[in-house]
């Protein structure tokens, strides 16, 4: 019954089959040239493509740099073979920040054209790179995403380069004005409109995923999930239910995020009581911007993600 389940699911799990502990190695031998990575940059405030930018055009985008193993507590890195218009996954190393050697990868390769990818992530596991194309996680649990992708021509000189790397995923928070009831036990968020699959040729989501998170009380009353924009998508369907101990739903509501690779769409509101608002979001009412039916407010708080937000009643 449990294998009949899996095989009808919207996606294959991790069936990788490899072991998740990493020892940090940090060499890659193939050839007799060096080739050396590391860190460099991490984007945040990104720069967005064309479409992005548009939608954006009240928005205000800074940069700034951190240290990856602030953001991210894993690291990815596989290298392939181009060649009859395919890439093949040659060898793989994956590191976590609390070992050393994180963000550094040396390898000897033979002289040709090769594609590296690097993957930083936050999930419970390696992430599974068998195709660039196709990257998963395990569980299909999208976290806080970085990604760096390269085509590197090997010639016979040896080659140093950084990794500068750039945000792969939206975040959605719900942010609430009001208090949880006793009952409360847990959040439900179910949505579609993204990808728990990512494309590192692309730079986007290639899966139309079904996502489910589940998110305990938190004493800031902000509760965060993360998804991989599409290409072919720019909002998500997104139900949200507040579960009692026995999963009876307390309340259920129904939301339209926009999602936008680097991009924070805050939701906030009174999600168990309609008449409750603050008085700087009533004061600000008649200033914000209204697109497709919906409010949105542009702003930036810092240098990390850009934020849209998205008030509710």
């Amino acid at each position: 019954m449990m294998l009949m389940m899996m095989c009808v699911a919207c996606e294959k799990p991790n069936f990788d089959g490899d072991d998740n502990e990493v020892s940090n190695k940090t060499r890659i031998d193939l050839g007799d040239v060096p080739v050396n990575f590391s860190l460099g940059t991490i984007e945040q405030g990104a720069t967005h493509s064309e479409s992005e930018a548009k939608a954006m055009d009240n928005a205000i985008g800074t940069r700034a740099q951190q240290e990856l193993g602030e953001l991210c507590a894993r690291l990815d890195f596989a290298v392939y073979k181009l060649g009859a218009g395919n890439k093949n996954k040659l060898a793989e190393v994956n590191q976590t920040s609390d070992k050393t050697g994180f963000g550094t990868v040396s390898m000897s390769l033979n002289e040709g054209e090769y594609v590296v990818v690097a993957i930083a992530h936050n999930g419970k596991g390696k992430a599974t790179m068998t195709n660039p194309r196709k990257i998963t996680f395990p569980d299909n649990k999208v976290t806080d995403t970085f990604y760096f992708i390269d085509t590197i021509n090997v010639k016979g000189e040896a080659i140093n380069e950084n990794m500068n790397m750039r945000r792969a995923v939206a975040k959605v928070t719900l942010r609430l004005m009001d208090e949880l009831p006793s009952e409360f036990n847990q959040w439900k968020f179910h949505y579609t409109g993204g990808s728990s699959t990512f494309d590192a040729v692309a730079g986007n989501g290639c899966v139309r995923s079904r996502q489910t998170e589940y998110r305990s009380a938190q004493s800031n009353n902000a509760y965060e999930v993360y998804t991989f924009p599409r290409s072919d998508s720019e909002k998500l369907n997104m139900e949200v239910c507040a579960l009692d101990k026995n999963d009876n739903t307390l309340r259920e509501r129904t939301f339209e995020p926009r999602v936008m690779r680097n991009v924070n769409t805050e939701m906030k509101g009174a999600f168990f009581d309609n008449n409750k608002k603050d008085d700087d979001e009533k004061k600000n009412d008649d200033d914000e911007k209204t697109e497709d039916g919906n409010t949105f407010h542009f702003v930036v708080d810092n240098a990390d993600w850009e934020v849209i937000r998205f008030p509710f009643d």
